[in-house]
């Protein structure tokens, strides 16, 4: 019977630093152009586990099993929320069609209300499937930070360093993220409570002062953490895959 081939673990590594530098670079891009690069990631990023796949093969380490089936569960809970947004966006189109075909071209104020509340509430669904995602991201890298700890033999010097920051800086831009999108909700929920109601006063009524002004705070303070903390977890993204990036020099070292 035939030994299966022997993995090369330091060849898997590079690879896998290799693909990490292109995640890297993509999710730069991506903020720059369009969301529609990260669909690019996700291809990556699968192509990477296939790396940690045959190093498991040689060092079976139950961490590095867990990172893998997390990110995995992670990726396919994104192309899923990714789909379903699609969906959602034709259909809102279809009822925005629909609403302003009254014969009038003006669309009816109870219609735009419940157009508001449903867009408004499918988003909270799709905030809530990111934020499932995310944990298992979140949980994903740091799992591949306990690998790097319990193997820092493999590398050398800096590299070793580098791992693990890049790990943990990865585990720290999920939780962030996880905690971007849970002030979203809290936005979300805000204006589905307030702007109908702005919405159906009469067109002709002034909002009163005691109303707006406490509903911007409101929506104010959550809106402003939501944009530090994305900003922070992006960051901390980016340094991640930049870190883990370093693999791609582990071949000089073997």
């Amino acid at each position: 019977m035939s030994q299966p081939p022997e993995v090369n673990v330091h060849y898997e590594l590079m690879q896998f630093g290799k693909k990490m530098s292109t995640v890297c670079i993509i999710s730069i891009l991506s903020v720059i152009f369009s969301e529609i690069l990260e669909i690019i990631n996700i291809i990556v990023l699968f192509s990477a586990l296939k790396n940690m796949e045959r190093i498991y093969g040689a060092i079976p380490d139950i961490s590095l099993k867990k990172f893998k089936s997390n990110i995995r569960t992670a990726i396919r809970i994104q192309i899923l929320g990714f789909i379903t947004l699609i969906g959602v966006v034709i259909a809102i189109s279809i009822f925005m069609t629909i609403a302003f075909s009254n014969g009038s071209g003006n669309i009816n104020i109870k219609d735009l209300s419940f157009i508001i509340n449903i867009s408004f509430s499918i988003a909270i669904i799709a905030c809530i499937v990111i934020v499932l995602a995310s944990v298992f991201m979140m949980s994903g890298w740091s799992d591949l930070n306990t690998f790097f700890i319990n193997h820092g033999d493999v590398f050398e010097g800096v590299l070793r360093d580098d791992v693990q920051k890049g790990s943990k800086y990865l585990r720290r831009a999920y939780l962030l993220e996880i905690l971007t999108y849970i002030m979203m909700i809290i936005i979300l929920v805000l204006f589905i409570n307030f702007i109908p109601e702005i919405i159906l006063l009469d067109s002709e009524s002034e909002i009163s002062p005691e109303i707006f002004i406490p509903l911007m705070i409101v929506v104010a303070v959550p809106g402003t953490g939501l944009i530090i903390t994305w900003l922070t977890s992006f960051t901390f993204k980016i340094l991640g895959y930049y870190k883990l990036a370093s693999l791609r020099y582990i071949k000089a070292q073997s």
